[in-house]
This record gives structure tokens, sequence and C-alpha cells, in this order.
């Protein structure tokens, strides 16, 4: 099966790099670091070697591995620790934590054929490698085995949808698996899943819990970067990580509110930030009884907007404390839904549609504690968000029981170091 495997994966090399001159059209820095995608690497910031190594594929993974990352940096302060990632996204949020730090290096991880998997552990030697979520790449597992480095699957989480796909090669899923040295999943639903697909044949299987309630239990106690004191008196509405065909349905909401709520604010986060200025022009030229902004526009200006388009990184912490009532994107289209656990975190009133499939569990327990309202379509999006920016008690209550969820699940990012430093005594 490795062998179909990699003459596919050859085959398509060349679409891949057709895929990243593609994405390039929209954000440019798809056009660098292609060296690094082929294993080859010029570095002069840090003697890499000796290392541990985080493959965290993009933005929320890398947010997820800081905490594990952070405390490795405390702990074991005589190896260096490797970052890989796969989208420039992911690159930018990883260099934003790490930029100042020399014991740190962040790089592309190289497509998965052996050759460049051989030459990024020969550079690097890791010591460990830590792997996050759902990152099963067949070669990248089995060259790191044969070189007898250990590799764990931490914050393991699988979808009922991925299952089933990977359940569709099963015996080879089971034999890629088997190269790893311990799986440390989310959720008693992602053990089950896990041990489904290995056939017994896979290492240690584990529920340790979700570090991202680490990280968002250590964002309550960071300080505010940014007061947006021309939001202080009026209600806000926060769009996170939302995809195409959503911000139709909360712009029309926004519209059909604002009559009734005449301070009311929109802020509206694409997943790809790219997609802000053309989401800003349309609705400018459409609607330009309503004032929209850039915030990269906004934050200068700090003038009086009433929908404001989130075109740069780094900033939805702030702004989810400046919100009132939060929605979670990737869930009014067939994707799974993107993770509630900050704006959780910073006790605020969540809604999320219907698919919610990639963070089954967290949803569960926030709708379960009364932390997070699903709703199914348009019309009940609009009347639940009318029913709390009518109540701030129900805002209040609603985010009182997230934070209290947040806080009563956290802990993996010590469990997992557990089995860090057992895996590095043993080397």
């Amino acid at each position: 099966m490795y062998s179909i495997y990699n003459f596919f994966l050859i085959l398509f090399l060349p679409s891949l790099f057709l895929r990243l001159t593609i994405k390039a059209r929209t954000d440019t820095d798809y056009l660098r670091g292609w060296l690094q995608r082929l294993g080859i690497y010029n570095l002069d910031k840090v003697d890499v070697q000796n290392s541990l190594w985080f493959h965290a594929v993009s933005v929320g993974e890398v947010v997820a591995a800081s905490s594990l990352i952070d405390e490795c940096l405390k702990l074991f302060p005589d190896y260096n620790i490797v970052i890989t990632v796969s989208t420039p996204t992911g690159k930018k949020r990883a260099n934003n934590f790490y930029s100042k730090n020399n014991q740190v290096v962040v790089v592309y991880l190289p497509y998965d054929l052996d050759l460049f998997i051989k030459r990024f552990l020969d550079i690097f030697k890791p010591k460990i490698a830590i792997v996050l979520e759902t990152e099963i790449w067949p070669n990248m597992l089995r060259v790191a085995s044969r070189k007898k480095i250990p590799i764990i699957l931490a914050n393991a989480r699988l979808s009922k949808k991925s299952c089933r796909s990977y359940a569709r090669i099963k015996k080879f899923t089971a034999e890629v698996m088997s190269n790893l040295s311990l799986i440390g999943a989310q959720s008693r639903q992602d053990l089950k899943r896990f041990n489904f697909l290995s056939e017994n044949n896979s290492p240690k299987i584990l529920t340790l819990g979700n570090i991202k309630y680490d990280f968002a239990k250590k964002i309550t106690m960071q300080k505010t970067l940014i007061e947006y004191t021309s939001l202080e008196n009026r209600l806000v509405i926060m769009a996170a990580s939302t995809h195409p065909g959503e911000e139709e349905i909360i712009l029309n909401v926004y519209r059909n509110l604002k009559p009734k709520f005449s301070n009311l604010v929109l802020i509206c986060a694409p997943r790809h930030s790219f997609r802000s200025k053309s989401l800003f022009e349309h609705n400018k030229a459409n609607f330009p009884e309503i004032r929209s902004t850039l915030y990269s526009d906004y934050i200068k200006s700090k003038a009086d907007a009433d929908v404001i388009f989130i075109d740069e990184m780094g900033v939805m912490l702030d702004l989810y404390r400046a919100s009132d009532v939060v929605f979670v994107g990737g869930s009014f289209i067939e994707h799974g839904g993107k993770n509630p656990i900050e704006p959780a975190a910073l006790q605020k009133a969540i809604l999320m549609g219907p698919s919610r499939y990639n963070f089954s569990f967290v949803t569960r327990q926030l709708i379960k504690c009364g932390g997070l309202l699903p709703v199914n379509n348009h019309i009940e999006l609009q009347d639940k968000i009318i029913a709390l920016l009518e109540s701030k008690p129900m805002r209040e209550k609603m985010g009182k029981a997230a934070i209290e969820n947040v806080i009563s699940l956290s802990g993996a990012t010590h469990k997992h170091l557990e089995f860090i430093k057992c895996f590095l005594r043993e080397d």
C-alpha cells in the first residue's frame, strides 16, 4: 500500500506546487518557503540539532501546541524546539509566539515523501516528535519510527466523518498508526475511533484531554492589549472564523436587527482574513447606509463603524473581550465548525450552527452546561441573538457556565508532559 501511496504522491507533486501558486493569488506568503517543502533548509538562527519536534498544521494546532511548547521550554532548557507547519497562517502565528526565542525555529513540514522527510530528520535530529491532532502522514511516521524517534499523536481527535474515511483503507491506516508510540485522545469518543482503526496494532491509546482548555485558561489571566473604547457603550456581535455563505447570513441578521438596536456593531472575522477586503467592498457598494470598514483602517482612525471586517491576525482575543455575543463559524455550512473554547474562556455567550462534528465533545459539553446555544437556521440565529442582546443577565449566565466548563476540563497539558518526560528519559 505504501508503494501505491508514494506513486500517487509523486504523480501529483507538480499539482501541489500549482495549488500553492493558485493560493498565492490571494496570499503571497504561499510563494515563500517552497524549498522547505522539499526538505531543504537554510537556517542560521540556532543550532537546531538536539531538538524536540512539534508538528502543528495551522493556526488552531499552533495555538494548542503553544501550551505544551511553553512548558517544554521551561522543563528542557537544553533542548531546542522545532515547530513545523503546513500553512502560512500557521507559520505567522508560530512566529508571533516565538520569534524572539532563540531556542525555537519555525519551518514548513516537507511534503510526505521519504527523501524529503529523511532530509528534514537528518538536519534537525529530533529526540521526540509531538504531532498535533489528526496529522497522520504515512511516510513521516514510518521514517521517524525507523529512526527510533518516539512519536506522540497529541491532543488527538477524530471526527465520525474522518473515521469513516480512514475506515475505507483500514488495514493501511492500522499499519500507519502502528508507527506511533502514543495516542493522547481528547475524549472517549476519539479514543474509541482510534481503537477501531488500529485493529489492536497500534501503540498505547489513552484519553488525556484537550490541551486547548489549558491555553484558554491561560488567556483569562492575560492583560488586554488593545482597548476598543469606541465599542464600550455599544452592543457587539462577533462572527468568528466564518466561511463563504456564512457572512451573508450574519450580515442579513445584522441588517434586520439594526433598526431595533441602534447601537449595534458587527465584527466579522472570516476564517481566511484575505477575504475581508472583498467582503468589505461588496457590503459598502450594496449597503452604503451601513458604515463598514476594514479593521486595519478602523484601528488607525478609531472612527465609529457599524460593521468591522477583520483583515489582520493576532487580534481575535481582544475582540472577543469587546463582544457581547459570539457566533462561531464553519457551522452553518458542512464544515464541522470551529473551536469555541476561546470565547468560552472569555465568558461570552456563544452561538453555533448545526455542523459541529470537528468539536463534538467540546460543543456537547458547552451545550450541556448552558454555555452555548445551538441554532439550526438563520431564523433561530436571529431570534436567539435578539434574546441575548435584550438580556445582560442571560449573557452573563451563559458566560459563567462557559468559563466554569473550561476550567473543569483543563489539565491535559500536564498529562501529555508526563509522557514526553518518560520518552526522553528512555532515549
